[in-house]
């Protein structure tokens, strides 16, 4: 399995929005210490079929819950669903877990990432994990990035 990371199209300015971002998908190829883990945006997050295709059982969402911000919230979409897992125990849960923070240069990474790790660890051994936030860009990369260096 591959590393799938999210990039904006064109770099944001001072003078653009969110807007200016797209979901595309650029698959990168890294040895096999990412173990199924992928980062996106909300654009992966809400994709039934992405996460179907990818084996995707785990989700860690990097926003703030939609309750505090509907702007900077992305909701966990199937909560309530069912996934096709690579377990034999066929059905299991999509798994969610939020850590609720602002992608703003205050924000403290470091008092969640025992709880990430430990997620996105047990994720790995049945199926993928997703790690998103709103774009895909920092706070989940940050939490991949500090996975990946323990």
């Amino acid at each position: 399995m591959s590393l799938i990371y999210t990039f904006p199209q064109k770099p944001p300015t001072s003078t653009s929005n969110s807007s200016s971002y797209s979901s595309s998908v650029i698959p990168k190829s890294l040895s096999s210490a990412a173990y199924g883990i992928y980062i996106g945006g909300k654009a992966e997050a809400k994709s039934r079929s992405f996460l179907l295709k990818h084996q995707i059982c785990y989700i860690l969402n990097v926003t703030p819950k939609i309750s505090s911000d509907v702007k900077a919230g992305v909701p966990n979409y199937f909560e309530k669903e069912t996934a096709v897992g690579p377990s034999s125990h066929g059905r299991l849960q999509f798994k969610y877990m939020r850590i609720s923070i602002y992608d703003v240069a205050s924000t403290n990474l470091r008092e969640h990432v025992d709880d990430a790790f430990k997620f996105i660890h047990r994720g790995s051994h049945y199926g993928s994990v997703l790690v998103h936030c709103q774009r895909g860009v920092s706070r989940s990369t940050s939490c991949v990035i500090t996975y990946l260096m323990r």
